[in-house]
């Protein structure tokens, strides 16, 4: 959930109430004292889920999360863009042969960041990723975040310094089995410093 520019909120998650099947995404706007304003389903062949929201400049939105795509094992990324009432402006999808979700997305200014966790990029297993995208959806960089076990993406922050802070858990470093993972990054993704808890 956000807050949104007229002091209502945003809500994306997804739901199987109001399609042909699968799950899809699914919006609702509120006003400030929750009032439903509208609400808007994206559906694609197969199951999909919003997980993250942010409102751009122009008064749309733009949501991130997840999509089976071209089949139920084949899961990518999943980019909608839509205007300031909910109306879809383009759709995207990204990611490799295996698995790939966005969990968090943030406006820079200049493009948008998203970080979630990858199978398809990396070292190996699941790996952390953060990556940067133009307001049309284009990828300009990804990094991954990692070793050869299972690393997995929770939330990321900008920092002051124009950088960014990424939470998750890790099994390739640390204690052992899983240990919590922090990461510093610069403004491209380029590792500052790694911390294990």
């Amino acid at each position: 959930m956000i807050q949104t520019a007229d002091n209502g909120f945003l809500l994306i998650g997804l739901t199987s109430s109001y399609t042909h099947g699968y799950n899809s995404v699914y919006a609702i706007k509120t006003n400030s004292i929750g009032d439903t304003l509208w609400t808007k389903t994206y559906e694609k062949e197969y199951r999909n889920s919003g997980i993250s929201a942010i409102q751009l400049s122009d008064g749309g939105f733009f949501f991130c999360g997840e999509t089976d795509n071209s089949s139920p094992t084949s899961q990518d990324c999943y980019f909608i863009r839509t205007n300031s009432q909910g109306d879809t402006l383009w759709t995207k999808t990204f990611g490799g042969n295996n698995y790939d979700g966005a969990y968090n997305c943030y406006d820079a200014g200049d493009g948008i960041i998203i970080s979630g966790t990858t199978r398809s990029y990396g070292e190996g297993g699941y790996d952390i990723f953060l990556s940067k995208f133009d307001y049309n959806g284009n990828n300009i960089w990804i990094k991954t975040y990692g070793g050869q076990l299972d690393d997995y993406g929770g939330s990321f922050d900008p920092t002051n310094d124009g950088g960014y802070i990424l939470t998750g858990y890790t099994q390739s470093f640390g204690a052992g089995f899983r240990d919590m993972y922090l990461i510093k990054t610069n403004n491209i993704g380029d590792t500052s410093w790694t911390k294990t808890f």
